[in-house]
């Protein structure tokens, strides 16, 4: 269905997209805040992957940063997230041929993890791309034993 904006006629779907784009002062506050609780992390807003330089880095949807603006329990719940990423991040800085690395609350809540890095005898870079499930989540938190089989799409390139 059609909807009109100012003098246009979009989607419902360009209208959702614009508004999940959209930041405001408040989310804006919580992700210097943000920055504050963990200097060593670089925050953006946005949900590319690939998206940064180092191995610390973490984006986060601008639709959840307005959750964590306005709902005090949500900021709790992605606080908490973020901790657990930070220390793994801080972990996996030191891996042997790690050039880039980051993590990623999308629009729909969902984590996922990207990295770039040369690994093997083929010294040819690799980029991977890791959806988290529930489960993993709780994982990453220490609360469930480590699994062997992942879920991560690596592409030569």
């Amino acid at each position: 269905m059609a909807v009109k904006i100012g003098n246009s006629y979009v989607t419902e779907a360009a209208v959702a997209y614009a508004q999940a784009r959209k930041t405001d002062e408040k989310s804006e506050n919580v992700l210097g805040e943000l920055s504050k609780q963990f200097p060593d992390v670089n925050f953006s807003v946005g949900t590319r992957p690939f998206g940064g330089n180092g191995t610390n880095n973490f984006s986060i949807a601008p639709n959840i940063l307005r959750q964590m603006a306005n709902d005090p329990e949500k900021r709790m719940e992605y606080e908490a997230l973020i901790y657990d990423c930070a220390n793994v991040l801080k972990d996996s800085a030191k891996r042997p041929g790690l050039k880039a690395q980051g993590y990623i609350i999308g629009s729909d809540g969902g984590l996922s993890m990207w990295s770039i890095g040369v690994f093997g005898d083929d010294n040819r870079q690799t980029r991977t791309l890791m959806h988290f499930t529930d489960e993993e989540k709780q994982r990453l938190a220490g609360r469930l034993p480590a699994k062997k089989k992942s879920n991560a799409l690596d592409i030569k390139i």
